[in-house]
């Protein structure tokens, strides 16, 4: 029994003997650039802290802390290491606007060893006497601010250089419009001429013809091509949207409509072959792409003449009349 109670003794002691050697070798100082100060002039705090490298310092909040006067900002934390300590480095910048005897209270900082961060102790700072001033009033001098506004000089290169800039783009500004002013009055000087829409589908054909591109290998792009030109021919002519409606479509189009029941023959088979073509991969021969294009022009002619029929059927009621 004996033995166990020196045994507890000593590890006891050995104890109080490391966390006194940690307290020990913990230093904190504040301090201050100055102890006068006049109102509003900046208050450098610096708390330095010496520690050795397995402790970790928990500071807490100094603007907080410190309510005697008034915070500004933190200024960026230092860190020196040596062999064996650190020193750290927390510089804060305060000011008052009030004459008074100040004392800086004293910082109570939190630290723990790295390997035992649930066991925190604490060390304090020493507090710091200042005096802020009351500045020199002159009853009969205007009022002016605690310190005078800093005169920045002028920067004539950056000046000259924003003038350029700003120069340059009033000149691009100017360009485009007076282009854009110019291409809108040639514009309105263009007369737009719209072909009738037989007149514009023959022209279209014929420039299809020239190309050859059926004879060249290109059917897929030859049967596309012919085809839109009657679609557009047709949604132009009836006025119904034949370029985003199917063949089928097209079809009860035209067969519901006593104008155009003339080439519903013609046309069902000009879509037919076309659409084997594009999506059922068909490759006609010579004749079958030489009969699209007669399809295409006897379409075009037949709606025409039956057009022109009609044209004239009107005119004859109308001198009866």
């Amino acid at each position: 029994m004996l033995r166990l109670r020196v045994i507890l003794f000593v590890l006891f002691l050995t104890y109080f003997n490391v966390q006194y050697f940690n307290a020990q070798n913990i230093k904190v100082n504040a301090k201050v650039d100055s102890t006068n100060y006049k109102i509003g002039d900046f208050i450098n705090y610096t708390l330095e802290i010496k520690h050795p490298q397995d402790v970790k310092i928990k500071l807490p909040s100094i603007k907080d802390s410190i309510k005697v006067l008034d915070f500004i900002k933190q200024k960026k934390t230092q860190f020196l290491k040596s062999e064996n300590e650190i020193t750290e480095k927390y510089c804060f910048v305060f000011s008052k606007y009030d004459s008074a005897e100040v004392i800086i209270p004293k910082i109570k900082i939190g630290y723990f060893n790295k390997t035992d961060s649930l066991n925190l102790k604490y060390i304090t700072s020493n507090d710091i006497y200042v005096s802020i001033m009351p500045l020199e009033v002159d009853a009969k001098a205007d009022i002016k601010d605690v310190k005078q506004p800093i005169k920045i000089p002028y920067n004539w290169l950056l000046i000259i250089f924003i003038a350029i800039f700003v120069l340059t783009l009033v000149l691009i500004a100017i360009y485009f419009w007076r282009k854009r002013k110019l291409a809108e009055n040639k514009k309105n000087e263009e007369i737009k001429i719209i072909l009738p829409p037989d007149v514009e589908a023959l022209q279209a054909l014929e420039e299809l013809q020239k190309k050859e591109l059926w004879q060249k290998g290109k059917l897929k792009e030859f049967h596309s091509q012919i085809t839109y030109i009657i679609r557009k021919y047709l949604e132009r002519q009836y006025d119904f949207p034949a370029l985003e409606i199917t063949s089928s479509e097209i079809l009860e189009f035209i067969l519901a409509n006593n104008e155009t029941q003339v080439i519903l023959d013609q046309l069902k088979d000009f879509l037919t072959n076309a659409d084997l073509v594009k999506f059922a991969k068909f490759t006609p021969d010579k004749r079958v792409n030489e009969e699209m294009f007669n399809q295409a022009f006897e379409i075009i002619n037949l709606t025409k003449k039956v057009q022109k029929e009609i044209a004239e059927e009107k005119t004859v009621e109308v001198t009866n009349v």
